[in-house]
């Protein structure tokens, strides 16, 4: 994210998080913004992921944050593609 101000930061944050959320809407897999960690959930029963979440962001985040946010989310979506829940 170089060469970016702080308020595409989060611009720039928020289409991240839009896109992955068209992807996996597509797979049926709900993607929420809560609290301050990033995780991946899955159905106790078929094994499949269900959900992901990525840690709350303001407005008033820190440029750093903004960047770390993105990387849960990247991180998150690997997970997603790679991580055998078994």
């Amino acid at each position: 994210m170089k060469g970016l101000s702080e308020g595409n930061n989060i611009s720039e944050l928020r289409d991240a998080i839009e896109m992955v959320v068209k992807m996996l809407a597509n797979k049926g897999i709900k993607v929420t913004q809560s609290g301050i960690q990033a995780f991946v959930s899955y159905n106790k029963t078929t094994l499949e992921p269900a959900r992901v979440n990525i840690p709350m962001v303001s407005e008033k985040s820190s440029p750093e944050l903004i960047v770390a946010i993105k990387g849960f989310v990247d991180h998150e979506v690997g997970h997603l593609l790679f991580t055998d829940p078994q």
